[in-house]
């Protein structure tokens, strides 16, 4: 009856121990994807502000361009 018992607590123990670790392999895997939803924003932004920053490559003596570039180029730094 003794090993019955003994059994019962190291199943227990371990029982307690296996749903501890899953808790946390469960947290681990929510900041992972909360960290690759992160990237994932970032490498968007910043793939925008390329396409942006290429287009403004043209010059131009308009000032009217060049006003407008510099405030979305303002909007764009602020954003992050």
């Amino acid at each position: 009856m003794h090993r019955v018992s003994q059994l019962s607590s190291q199943y227990l123990a371990l029982s307690n121990l296996t749903k501890e670790k899953v808790s946390r392999l469960d947290r681990m895997v929510a900041e992972h994807s909360q960290f690759s939803l992160g990237i994932k924003e970032l490498q968007d932004w910043l793939t925008d502000a390329v396409h942006m920053l290429d287009s403004y490559c043209h010059p131009t003596s308009d000032k009217s361009v060049l006003d407008s570039r510099m405030l979305k180029l303002e909007v764009c730094t602020l954003q992050r």
